[in-house]
């Protein structure tokens, strides 16, 4: 029998990763030697994914989502071999905790994950647990602030005219006139895996490339954009030493404010996937490959799940690429041995093509099995 990989992203707002793959598993294990692989960029489905591949126990935070005022349940991963903790962005500040009319980056912050980071130290000090570095997964999130949510409620004052703002608007920082950087410091290491190679600032950059998805119009972008040359600024006339095009653009600055205040590092979602989920000691064996997300687009051939399998795994027979969508233009684009099966040609449309994805994925099956007789 053929070997076949499956290493399929989540669908977003759809179905996990895990989901996916075990479904494709069971349709696919009577006509291959399956290896199911449910991957990860860092974005929607990181934990869940890291769970189950490092054998994780979850810990369980309650924290006040300042998002709408209620209680908000966040699980982080503890490795206890590697003293390491895995957190997702996107389960404290995402996407996925808001209604589509509800966001609105120009006005959300990121004080979740601040109230995040006092409870993981409080309780790692309370119970004597040993936390060497803290993984966090960063991508899908609904913020744009530079993290300046987060580090306000780790301590830091942001003043307007002398006044200090109880309330961060990303909208509002060009107002700020000054900082007091006094913060609560993190008692271990910090990764981030990024999905994404944008730099913070610039045409390129996390406001203009992904602030539309977030909520942002152009006027509010273009303040947004002034907010966070403004504060980089005003970090810098407190001493800090930034080299701005260093700065991720990951998880709407959150990555950068990372790297600024706690000296993060930066691990791409290829380095994670190969290495650490360690798809590299199965390269050569794979005949062909399973892989997809929700929507393929020109972003997703750079750092994101599809356009790594497909690179990593270019020697195959063949690499079926199954999506909720798939942008034509970025169709035309693939390899001769990309067999691209689009799940909207199952549906009416997206509406229903998300509502039954079972569906989709037998009848992709389906099509791969037969295709392969």
């Amino acid at each position: 029998m053929k070997n076949l990989l499956i290493a399929v992203n989540s669908f977003k707002e759809c179905a996990s990763s895990t989901y996916i793959t075990s479904t494709y598993k069971k349709l696919f294990k009577k006509d291959y030697n399956v290896f199911a692989h449910p991957m990860t960029d860092g974005g929607d489905g990181f934990l869940v994914v890291c769970k189950d591949r490092f054998k994780l126990q979850i810990l369980t935070f309650k924290i006040l989502n300042s998002f709408n005022n209620a209680e908000l349940k966040v699980d982080v991963g503890y490795d206890k071999i590697s003293k390491t903790l895995y957190l997702e962005s996107a389960d404290v500040i995402g996407l996925k905790l808001l209604n589509k009319n509800y966001r609105n980056a120009a006005v959300l912050n990121s004080e979740n994950l601040g109230e995040l980071f006092l409870k993981i130290i409080d309780k790692i000090i309370q119970e004597g647990i040993i936390v060497n570095k803290l993984i966090i997964g960063v991508g899908g999130t609904a913020v744009t602030d530079l993290g300046a949510g987060m580090m306000r409620i780790l301590g830091m004052n942001y003043l307007s005219k002398g006044i200090i703002l109880k309330e961060l608007k990303p909208v509002n920082f060009v107002l700020i006139d000054d900082v007091d950087v006094i913060y609560e410091n993190l008692p271990f290491e910090i990764e981030l895996v990024i999905d994404v190679d944008n730099p913070l600032l610039g045409n390129n950059g996390a406001v203009r490339v992904f602030g539309k998805q977030k909520g942002l119009d152009k006027y509010q972008m273009d303040l947004v954009e002034k907010g966070f040359v403004n504060l980089i600024s005003l970090y810098e006339q407190n001493g800090f030493k930034i080299k701005k095009e260093k700065l991720s653009g990951a998880g709407g600055g959150i990555a950068a404010a990372l790297q600024i205040f706690f000296k993060a590092k930066t691990i791409s979602a290829e380095e994670f996937i190969m290495h650490k989920i360690n798809l590299t000691e199965i390269k050569d064996k794979i005949d062909y490959v399973v892989t997809g997300e929700g929507k393929f687009d020109n972003q997703s051939v750079n750092n994101k799940v599809t356009g790594i399998i497909m690179k990593n795994f270019k020697n195959a027979e063949k690499i079926f690429l199954c999506c909720g969508q798939i942008d034509k233009a970025s169709k035309n684009l693939l390899p001769k041995n990309v067999d691209a099966i689009d799940f909207l040609k199952f549906h009416e449309n997206v509406e229903n093509s998300m509502k039954n994805i079972d569906l989709s994925l037998k009848k992709s099956a389906d099509l791969i099995i037969n295709r392969k007789k």
